[in-house]
């Protein structure tokens, strides 16, 4: 499944974010997809199975854009 290819590949990376020290376009990717995850389809991602990808979508959302730019799910009614 795409969460454990992910994972896999987050494993092999040495850096703090997916491709060195630098946040780049598939740090945020994985960040907004896994937020969404967690807001949208509870249950789906359970970050002890994924604790790469769960240290990587934490690190990301502790910077100040997410910060700045986070807006919360709101499901249609």
């Amino acid at each position: 499944d795409t969460l454990t290819l992910l994972e896999k590949s987050r494993a092999t990376s040495s850096g703090e974010f997916w491709f060195g020290a630098t946040m780049g376009h598939a740090d945020i990717m994985v960040a907004c997809a896994l937020r969404f995850l967690r807001e949208a389809h509870a249950g789906l991602f359970d970050p002890a199975v994924f604790p790469q990808l769960e240290a990587l979508s934490q690190r990301c959302e502790a910077t100040e854009p997410f910060h700045a730019f986070v807006q919360p799910l709101i499901p249609p009614s």
